[in-house]
């Protein structure tokens, strides 16, 4: 049985359409919501933990107070502030990098469920890399200290990389719609 000619002429114009092309910079663009996310999150974290006031017992019991008591947990959050902020930009903008260069690899697909999968794949890797060498090197022996200050903001960077992923592509769709309007118009 012969095709009808309109589905002849789509078939047509799919096969003459030009393949689409991801834009440039994404990586950059990457790097930059990479490192606002790392940022942020850690503010984040920061701000949760002053004003929720855990203070995290040896014995790995969480007990809340309203203020907190001890000059080791002031100092233990200026610790925390100023490296893990910095670890946190400096790893978020390598790893939106990354994440700018696999979403332009994989341009075609340009699915949000696999940016989302692939910015907290490249996070959790990491995370999971430096969860490996702190039981290497007996860090996780302390789980009170463990929880506070590496898991619970592990978790938080593991869902910005998802995040990230979701941005990267849905800036590199608007700068490519934006440059096929001003080709239409020009």
């Amino acid at each position: 049985m012969p095709t009808p000619p309109t589905v002849r002429v789509v078939a047509e114009e799919l096969r003459n359409r030009p393949v689409p092309t991801p834009p440039e910079g994404m990586a950059r663009l990457g790097a930059a919501a990479g490192a606002g996310a790392g940022f942020g999150g850690s503010l984040f974290y920061i701000l949760c933990s002053v004003l929720l006031g855990l203070s995290v017992g040896s014995s790995g019991t969480v007990d809340q107070a309203l203020i907190p008591q001890t000059a080791r947990w002031v100092s233990d959050l200026l610790a925390f502030t100023v490296y893990g902020t910095v670890t946190s930009v400096v790893f978020g903008a390598l790893l939106g990098s990354l994440n700018g260069l696999i979403q332009r690899r994989l341009w075609g697909s340009r699915s949000p469920l696999l940016s989302w999968v692939i910015g907290t794949v490249i996070n959790f890797l990491l995370v999971f890399l430096v969860h490996l060498l702190l039981d290497s090197r007996g860090f996780s022996t302390h789980l009170a200290v463990q929880l506070r200050f590496v898991t619970i903001p592990s978790m938080i960077f593991v869902l910005e990389g998802g995040v990230v992923g979701l941005w990267i592509t849905q800036q590199a769709q608007r700068m490519v719609d934006t440059a096929q309007k001003g080709d239409r118009t020009g």
